[in-house]
């Protein structure tokens, strides 16, 4: 019975997780991504436009999210409201992009970088130079309130892994934190791992997450792959990420 139990709880995991398809071409990844944000500045295609800032209550610092505008296609039009506009993506075709602000601590969205600002010296900072999307950005303020320890976790789709010219849903996601002053921008989840969600358990001091590996290298992600389990132990000075394995006593 337990083990019966334990197939259908994979099994509707497995149906829920795999919504977006994201696949690995396998053939083509030995080629460098030069794509930076030089070269974007330069390109008179495209418009860097950034959202209005979001201050981080209690803290020095707020962010100013950018997105990126292709200014050739003839059918993109950008509409103004609260939290939201329409931008095109990195293939030149129109999208909906949505930057929504909880409590000035949750930001998601297409967002292709972000500048910080500390609101005292007036000192700002870019995340990267790289070009990647950003699909969303977390202060983890209660930790804060707890530790005093000011960090930001972001999901993160930074390379094309499924060569299809463009950055986005159908490719691997990637967890990455940085200090709230946009320094110290780490990759947390390893190569070829989708990241697939994480909660932060604040008696602890520790955020958990799960990956998923293409351990086939069938270049698709399945029940026939793996699931990883981590944590981020913050605890410690500085934070160090562990694996863990709940399932041991299960799957012996």
């Amino acid at each position: 019975m337990r083990n019966l139990l334990y197939v259908f709880v994979i099994a509707v995991f497995f149906s829920s997780c795999f919504k977006k398809h994201p696949k690995i071409d396998y053939n083509n990844q030995n080629k460098k991504d030069s794509l930076t944000m030089n070269n974007i500045v330069n390109d008179t295609s495209k418009v860097l436009i950034a959202e209005l800032p979001v201050y981080f209550d209690s803290t020095d610092y707020m962010m100013h999210p950018l997105e990126l505008e292709n200014i050739n296609n003839k059918n993109n039009k950008r509409i103004l409201n609260i939290g939201s506009s329409s931008i095109s993506d990195f293939s030149g075709s129109s999208s909906n992009v949505y930057v929504e602000s909880y409590n000035s601590d949750y930001i998601s969205g297409n967002i292709i970088n972000i500048v910080f600002e500390n609101i005292k010296t007036k000192e700002q900072r870019l995340l990267t130079n790289k070009v990647i999307n950003i699909t969303s950005s977390q202060f983890l303020r209660e930790l804060y309130k707890k530790t005093n320890q000011q960090y930001m976790l972001y999901t993160v789709i930074d390379n094309d892994l499924n060569n299809d010219g463009r950055m986005d849903y159908q490719d691997i996601g990637s967890l990455y934190i940085s200090r709230l002053d946009g320094t110290e921008f780490t990759k947390l989840t390893k190569l070829y791992h989708d990241y697939i969600g994480g909660k932060l358990i604040l008696k602890e001091s520790k955020y958990y997450y799960r990956t998923i590996e293409d351990i086939n290298k069938d270049g698709l992600f399945n029940k026939a792959d793996k699931i990883h389990y981590y944590y981020i132990d913050f605890s410690v000075n500085p934070y160090k990420v562990e694996e863990y394995f709940p399932l041991r006593l299960i799957t012996k």
